[in-house]
């Protein structure tokens, strides 16, 4: 051991509270008469009620609301046909199933909305599933239009890249979001 090291040590810890002594005295006689830092009231925060990812949940629950009056619109002009395809909003040619499967996953989407977990599930199957329907309405418009139950136009194929790509950024925003950490343990309890 070197001569002179806990003199060094000594010294180097004495230095750095002397800075932080001058420190304190220098914010002392800029703040004001009374030393203190004016600081905001702290207001109790409850964590469960506002999260970063809220904005992706809640965009999350409008495109599910918007599939279920999408669905229910479909069911509703149909009448519950079993095929045909009857126009919704113009654009859409929906048929019972189509119109099923819109309402049941906007549904899904809404009740998964408010947890984070959920949604990210939630967010990864519509982004799969629209996927999945794109590349499956695109090989059925080559085929005969009646092989297959959902009978898909481009109009559907579009809404179902639409909702893959939506998927896909509200996935990007909910993991985007830095979650927060609890301290863990490194030896268990006994």
């Amino acid at each position: 051991m070197r001569e002179g090291t806990a003199v060094d040590v000594k010294a180097t810890v004495a230095n750095r509270v002397g800075q932080r002594a001058a420190r304190q005295v220098f914010d002392r006689s800029t703040t004001g008469i009374s030393g203190a830092r004016p600081r905001a009231p702290e207001v109790p925060m409850d964590p469960r009620r506002w999260s970063p990812t809220a904005g992706w949940q809640l965009l999350l629950a409008a495109q599910g609301l918007l599939l279920v009056v999408l669905g229910l619109l479909g069911l509703a002009n149909g009448g519950w046909r079993a095929s045909g395809d009857v126009a919704v909003l113009v654009v859409f040619q929906l048929n019972t199933a189509h119109s099923l499967l819109l309402l049941a996953f906007g549904a899904v989407e809404v009740l998964a909305a408010p947890w984070r977990r959920t949604a990210v599930l939630c967010a990864t199957v519509q982004m799969v599933g629209g996927l999945m329907l794109f590349v499956y309405g695109t090989a059925e418009s080559t085929l005969d239009s009646g092989r297959t139950p959902f009978l898909l136009g481009p109009a559907e194929n579009f809404l179902h890249a639409g909702l893959a790509v939506v998927g896909f950024v509200i996935l990007c925003g909910l993991e985007s979001v830095p979650r927060p950490t609890r301290p863990r343990r490194m030896v268990p309890r006994h």
